[in-house]
């Protein structure tokens, strides 16, 4: 699949989408993105750095513990976004 197609292909899906499933895509998105972006010295370095009051995306103060990836670092969620 091309770029320009799949593109294409996300925004139809979301230029025809109703709410509630934009909201389901997002959840499934940020999903995504908790389990598997941060590299060990990704998180590491950004774990360092985190201040866990805090969400880094949206700011809200209401994040849980996530368990831990595999590599044994703390995950967080973040019950706002």
């Amino acid at each position: 699949m091309t770029d320009k197609m799949f593109n294409d292909i996300i925004d139809s899906i979301i230029n025809n989408a109703t709410d509630d499933e934009i909201e389901i895509i997002r959840e499934k998105l940020n999903n995504h993105i908790i389990n598997h972006i941060y590299d060990g010295e990704v998180h590491k370095e950004l774990s360092d750095e985190f201040d866990s009051s805090f969400c880094p995306h949206c700011g809200h103060e209401h994040i849980i513990r996530y368990g831990k990836d595999k590599n044994g670092n703390q995950r967080y969620l973040c019950k706002h976004c």
